[in-house]
């Protein structure tokens, strides 16, 4: 459900997250820039992960090894055996 508040909220956060809040004579341009990437490449990689994590869920295992074959065939993808378990 969305909400006013919900995205008010979420863009203060960015807005603070992405500012360098209190800056004082004693920060250089050079720390300043790498609090900046810093942040810039944490975001990055979290929504990184977040598409990862959003793409994986779509995967759909199959047991069968002929029918993986065949819908492998017919979506021309590549087939990954997972051998698991202590009895084989």
């Amino acid at each position: 459900m969305f909400s006013a508040n919900a995205a008010l909220r979420n863009a203060q956060f960015f807005v603070t997250f992405f500012s360098l809040a209190k800056v004082n004579r004693q920060t250089s341009n050079k720390q300043s820039y790498e609090i900046i990437m810093k942040k810039f490449t944490l975001t990055i990689g979290l929504l990184a992960g977040l598409a990862l994590q959003a793409a994986a869920a779509d995967a759909k295992w199959l047991a069968n090894l002929e029918k993986a074959q065949a819908t492998a065939k017919a979506e021309k993808k590549m087939v990954l055996l997972d051998f698991t378990g202590s009895d084989w």
